[in-house]
């Protein structure tokens, strides 16, 4: 894995479907996980004694991009946004609200999904006023929506 300082301050450029992109200027919305891609190939062989390979990926507004690439960026992002807190926040709220994920790895994967579709702004998301009471107070002072309301 790459050390996270050195991804955007070596002014690193991916090349991603065709277009140049600075990792320094990617945001969330660039690298929100909308759904899991995944293509299985041929490694070396022919029939019966094929050799099948599988690419796991994350579609998003930037294209397919490899599942370990977009930890990698997504990963880098919450460090240089400052966010490692809200981070580890949301794997603990994975693993205390989602029992369907069991492995330690799944709550991580989970939560980075989470992350970077900024659940945690959305008032519609169903643990919006459990999560921003415990992790975000400041978030829920003034908030006029339903969800806020329950707060005493």
């Amino acid at each position: 894995m790459l050390e996270s300082t050195s991804l955007a301050e070596n002014g690193t450029v991916l090349i991603i479907s065709g277009k140049r992109c600075r990792i320094a200027d990617l945001s969330f919305s660039d690298l929100e996980h909308r759904l899991a891609t995944g293509q299985a190939y041929t490694k070396s062989g022919s029939g019966r004694n094929r050799v099948m390979g599988y690419r796991n990926g994350v579609m998003t507004r930037l294209g397919d991009l490899e599942a370990s690439v977009w930890e990698t960026l997504i990963r880098d992002l919450i460090h240089r946004s400052s966010e490692d807190a809200l981070l580890q926040g949301l794997i603990a709220w994975a693993a205390d609200n989602c029992p369907w994920l069991h492995t330690k790895s799944e709550i991580e994967q989970y939560a980075l999904e989470l992350h970077s579709s900024r659940i945690f702004e959305t008032p519609k998301w169903a643990g919006y006023s459990d999560f921003n009471r415990k992790y975000r107070p400041e978030t829920l002072k003034g908030d006029t929506n339903e969800h806020s309301q329950e707060i005493p």
